[in-house]
């Protein structure tokens, strides 16, 4: 009875297919939002030419577009299951729909008028903030109370290794490019692509949720075998002064005209 009362191990959590649905669903938001706060301002100066303190209006307005539309589709939510709709499909159509909109992000780079950039911009901001209202309560639904606990910590904690994917391969996409349209190309196929996937699908025959699993694996690996054995090895070098320095050079000291 004590073991029954204590709820599924994080082993058994892990084995089940609809948690790794929602570790990716999770990771592949989370990009976006870490996507956004590392990079979206160094991308409003560098390459729309806004001054730092336009930087921060509209930075901290996109944030504030994300959080007032959780808070709206949220109460909405929540209407329409008292009402008696199906919690299930409600959940669903707000964190399907938050996602499969969210991939306009990448208009945001594409469209060459500033006014019209930044309305792409909070659209997408509005398309997570849908995605985020409900995503906590599947996993929450699915679990039930003895495992709920368990289940969203892991997903929380593997969903914010995006904190070190989106960063990394953005500033990647940026130096080798020159330019941030393929940094949002990719926030957009990864939050499509892994947002949109059925928990059974296959690729060459390989179960993307084997797929997931390496991943995570690697990712745990890294962290716990590499970087200890790499500190040791290597000689690190200077730290930039920001990280915008490290991507852009010099130019990144440069004053705005």
């Amino acid at each position: 009875k004590a073991a029954t009362s204590s709820g599924p191990s994080f082993a058994l959590i892990c084995l089940q297919r609809p948690a790794w649905a929602t570790f990716i669903g999770h990771f592949s938001g989370n990009y976006l939002w870490y996507f956004l706060i590392t990079w979206l301002p160094s991308y409003l100066v560098k390459e729309r030419g806004f001054t730092m303190a336009e930087m921060a209006y509209v930075s901290a307005l996109a944030f504030c577009v994300t959080g007032v539309t959780t808070i709206i589709t949220g109460t909405l939510a929540d209407r329409a299951i008292a009402a008696g709709a199906t919690p299930t499909k409600v959940r669903k159509f707000c964190v399907v729909t938050g996602l499969s909109l969210a991939t306009s992000i990448v208009t945001v780079t594409m469209v060459h008028d500033a006014f019209a950039s930044m309305a792409c911009l909070m659209f997408a901001c509005v398309a997570y903030g849908i995605f985020a209202s409900s995503h906590w309560a599947i996993p929450q639904t699915i679990a039930g109370p003895l495992a709920a606990g368990k289940w969203t910590g892991l997903q929380n904690c593997l969903a914010n290794f995006a904190g070190i994917a989106a960063p990394a391969i953005t500033g990647l996409a940026v130096e080798k490019t020159g330019h941030f349209f393929w940094a949002f190309a990719v926030c957009c196929v990864l939050l499509g692509y892994c947002g949109a996937q059925a928990v059974d699908a296959s690729r060459f025959g390989i179960p993307l949720v084997w797929v997931a699993r390496l991943a995570t694996l690697y990712y745990f690996g890294f962290f716990w075998l590499l970087m200890p054995i790499i500190g040791l090895i290597e000689t690190p070098k200077k730290l930039p002064a920001s990280i915008a320095q490290s991507v852009f050079g010099d130019k990144a000291a440069t004053p705005a005209e």
